[in-house]
């Protein structure tokens, strides 16, 4: 159970201060698992690349 809150704490601090991607609403990309890295130059929001992408 040690190594489980470990792990725990780890992932907490890793996301600490990570908002959610303002288009798909989730901190981690669904298909790549990326992180929203990309900020908006107006509202300083952070997105996910694979987002900001049009088809």
């Amino acid at each position: 159970m040690e190594g489980l809150a470990l792990w725990k704490t780890n992932v907490d601090k890793r996301f600490e201060g990570v908002e959610d991607c303002m288009i798909c609403f989730s901190v981690i990309h669904g298909s790549n698992y990326s992180l929203p890295k990309k900020a908006c130059r107006t509202c300083k929001k952070k997105f996910h690349s694979a987002c900001l992408v049009r088809d």
